[in-house]
């Protein structure tokens, strides 16, 4: 189980990344339950990147099942970096 600490580091981080590589002006608005294609603006280069960078920011591997289902919006997609980075 990951302690409140590290939950909220790997939270700033993803959010961090995910800003970086929004196609629309992420800085102001909240990320929960944000779409990353149709609320910040992503495009299929965009979240290939951002994928690259999770994986080599967090030390994980995420296949493609999990992608698919995990990129429909800002919550799933953490929800899954906090479980992939419990199990490493």
């Amino acid at each position: 189980m990951q302690k409140k600490g590290t939950i909220m580091n790997t939270k700033e981080i993803l959010d961090s990344l995910i800003r970086e590589f929004a196609g629309k002006n992420a800085d102001t608005v909240s990320l929960e339950g944000k779409n990353l294609v149709d609320d910040l603006g992503y495009d299929s280069l965009n979240l290939m990147q951002l994928i690259a960078e999770i994986e080599e920011k967090f030390d994980i591997s995420m296949d493609d099942d999990v992608l698919i289902d995990s990129f429909d919006n800002y919550n799933s997609l953490l929800e899954c970096v906090l479980k992939l980075t419990e199990t490493t």
